[in-house]
């Protein structure tokens, strides 16, 4: 298994945040009342965050996602700031790049899914 780069697991100060992912399904029919089933055994969690990176950092991320991950698809390995735990993610969408108040340095918007 891959692991990740050694600075997503520094997020900006303020910006982390875990999330439950939503397992239930629900099915109203015409009749009665509104059903409950669990689509999964488990729980997914949703980690968001931001980092700080310099240009060369954001172009070590574009080529870890783009060919290591092969456009995303790929997980790896990832040191939760939570728990201090590894766990096996993938992104969830395409990490975004806005530009810093630093010169030199991008911020990028990172969202991981635990499986």
């Amino acid at each position: 298994m891959t692991a990740a780069p050694a600075y997503l697991e520094k997020p900006l100060l303020g910006t982390y945040a875990t999330s439950i992912i939503d397992t239930v399904a629900r099915d109203s029919s015409e009749l009665g009342k509104m059903r409950f089933r669990r689509r999964t055994t488990g729980v997914d969690y949703r980690y968001s965050f931001n980092l700080l990176l310099t240009k060369a950092d954001v172009a070590l991320l574009k080529t870890f996602y783009e060919t290591t991950l092969l456009g995303g698809t790929g997980e790896f390995t990832w040191t939760c700031p939570d728990d201090a735990a590894t766990k096996t993610v993938y992104f969830e969408t395409l990490p975004t790049f806005t530009d810093s108040e630093f010169v030199g340095f991008r911020i990028a918007s990172i969202e991981l899914i635990d499986q």
